[in-house]
């Protein structure tokens, strides 16, 4: 038992140093990108001073921008309510550390809520309820919250936790998804970008080198083949440029699959954790009722977005809201239709594409729910079970 016990311990301590090995060389693999791009390839491919020149550059730092500040704040940012009133609580369970204790009025919030999905029935909380009205954290000495699970690595109750994350040191919540979302949008844009039009220019280059050499000792000679490029393009095939060009096609292959998980449970209001237990539902509800199980915290695509990315307060999002429950269901014109689609394309610009440092509009204990939503509860009424 107590070699098991090492073992685990042994695991949760390299993670933690992984993440702290993985955040300084993400950074710099990415300025490393960056400045090789902007050195190497830029001033070849384009004539300096021109509009193409300061465009591609400003697509360099632009990118490389946004891939290091959401980056920086999904590694950052966290939400956690803390453990029970017995402080320093430890063990081989987790490697429990904890920096906060869970306010009073927080625990009795807990109870308050356990004791509400406690007054359904088996039934309605199979249909109606994502996982059990009443769990016990033995590590955290109190009452879990809905959609919140235990990090062994983190070694604290995680708020919506979808998984802990050694690339960034730190688990992803309800606090920082959306950091990390758009950390891994940014990072798939920007090295597709940066493998293609520097591969280009670099598969363009080796073609006229390889003609040039076969042309050598033939009677044409290798001056009457054009350099692409000039006397400069020989810096598109030094192994500066080819290490970059296999960094970022490594990245882009691999933010694909990250793309495909995280838009995804973007899009159900899930995580990985409830994107299984979502799962098993599904099949055991149909077996045995016949009828579609929902999760109850899936408000359609459009809403789930926004759940995601709004802030507290956003006059923006919450003018929208009120318009769309003002809207008839079945809209009368084409013309009502592009303007609603149009509102929520520029919504989501809103939300999740300028960098901001406003906390999420969720405190770990409360999520909206589809029930809420079809009885119109306003968003101070909000239900923390369907």
């Amino acid at each position: 038992m107590l070699k098991y016990v090492s073992c685990k311990m042994s695991f949760f301590t390299a993670s933690t140093l992984l993440g702290y090995i993985a955040i300084p060389l993400a950074v710099s693999l990415v300025v490393f990108c960056a400045f090789v791009t902007s050195r190497d390839v830029i001033p070849v491919i384009t004539v300096p001073g021109t509009f193409h020149f300061y465009f591609l550059n400003f697509l360099v730092l632009f990118f490389s921008f946004n891939m290091l500040f959401n980056f920086i704040c999904a590694s950052t940012f966290s939400k956690r309510l803390g453990t029970g009133m017995t402080k320093g609580v430890g063990g081989w369970r987790g490697c429990l550390n904890p920096t906060t204790v869970a306010s009073p009025e927080t625990l009795a919030e807990l109870e308050r809520i356990a004791s509400e999905g406690l007054q359904y029935n088996a039934t309605q909380r199979r249909m109606r309820l994502l996982e059990d009205p009443k769990r016990f954290c033995l590590v955290c000495l109190r009452l879990k919250a809905p959609r919140e699970y235990h990090c062994k690595v983190c070694g604290v109750c995680v708020c919506k936790m979808d998984h802990h994350c050694p690339f960034v040191n730190n688990c992803i919540d309800v606090e920082n998804n959306r950091y990390f979302f758009l950390f891994i949008v940014w990072l798939g844009i920007g090295t597709f970008l940066d493998f293609t039009i520097p591969g280009y220019a670099y598969l363009t280059q080796r073609r006229y080198e390889q003609r040039v050499e076969a042309l050598l000792y033939s009677r044409r000679g290798p001056q009457s083949v054009r350099a692409p490029y000039g006397a400069k393009g020989a810096q598109l095939t030094t192994f500066p440029v080819f290490l970059a060009l296999v960094f970022t096609g490594t990245i882009f292959v691999c933010m694909l699959l990250f793309l495909y998980t995280g838009g995804r449970a973007m899009l159900t209001n899930t995580t990985l954790i409830e994107h299984a237990v979502v799962e098993d539902k599904i099949e055991y509800v149909y077996q045995s009722t016949q009828y579609a199980y929902r999760s109850p915290y899936d408000l359609g695509p459009w809403r789930n977005v926004i759940e995601m990315f709004r802030t507290p307060g956003d006059p923006v999002v919450s003018y929208l809201l009120q318009e769309e429950r003002a809207t008839p269901l079945r809209l009368q014109s084409f013309a009502q239709y592009c303007r609603l689609v149009w509102c929520r394309v520029l919504t989501v610009g809103w939300v999740a594409l300028p960098p901001t440092l406003r906390p999420a509009d969720h405190d770990g204990m409360h999520y909206p729910t589809f029930d809420s939503e079809i009885r119109g509860e306003s968003e101070e009424m909000r239900l923390v079970v369907s």
